[in-house]
C-alpha cells in the first residue's frame, strides 16, 4: 500500500504550504497507516475554513489555495480529490468567500460542483466526467477511519449514558 507521503497531493501540500507540516503529523498520529491523501485534503479543507473565517493568515491561505490549484492540475486525478475532498468538504459559509480567491481549475471545479449554492448535508452534484460512475470509498482509508471514528463515538461513556437516559424514558 502507498504512503500517503508518496502521493503527488501530498508532496505539493508539504512542499508548497508553510506550516501544514503540523496538521499532516497530526494526521499520520491518529490514522496511521490508514492515512491517505483524501484525508490530507479534507484537512487542508478545515485549515481553509479556519483561516477565512479567522481573517488571519492571508500569506498561509494564498499557500494553501495556490498548491490547491496544483493539485486540481495532477494529470491522473487531481480534479477528482480536490472536487470530492476539497471543495465538497467546506462549509458552505466558505465556499462564497473562498471562489474569487481560488485558482482557474479550482474555480471551475467549484462551479461545476454547484459553486456557491451548493449546501452541505446535500449529496454534491459530480464533475461531469464522474456521473456516469458511481463513488466508491469502500476499502478507502476514509471510509476505513470513518468507521472506526463512528465504532468508537457509539462505544464511548458519554453515548451509553445518553442512551441508557433515553431507553429509561421510554
Amino acid at each position: 500500500m502507498q504512503s500517503a507521503l508518496d502521493h503527488p497531493t501530498v508532496q505539493i501540500l508539504l512542499g508548497e504550504i508553510t506550516g501544514f507540516e503540523d496538521h499532516y503529523l497530526d494526521l499520520v498520529d491518529i490514522y496511521g497507516d490508514d492515512l491517505g491523501c483524501d484525508i490530507v485534503l479534507m484537512e487542508l479543507a478545515d485549515v481553509v475554513a479556519d483561516l477565512l473565517s479567522s481573517r488571519r493568515d492571508d500569506a498561509m491561505l494564498e499557500q494553501c489555495l495556490e498548491a490547491l490549484e496544483q493539485v486540481a492540475r495532477l494529470p491522473e486525478e487531481g480534479d477528482d480529490l480536490v472536487a470530492a475532498f476539497f471543495l465538497a468538504e467546506l462549509p458552505p459559509s466558505a465556499t462564497d468567500r473562498i471562489h474569487p480567491l481560488l485558482g482557474e481549475r479550482t474555480a471551475a471545479l467549484l462551479d461545476e460542483l454547484g459553486g456557491r449554492r451548493y449546501m452541505r448535508g446535500d449529496e454534491p452534484p459530480r464533475p461531469r466526467h464522474l456521473r456516469a460512475q458511481p463513488l466508491s470509498l469502500a476499502g478507502s482509508a476514509s471510509s476505513t477511519a470513518s468507521m472506526h471514528r463512528l465504532r468508537n463515538w457509539a462505544t464511548s461513556p458519554s453515548v451509553r449514558v445518553w442512551s441508557s437516559a433515553q431507553n429509561r424514558n421510554r
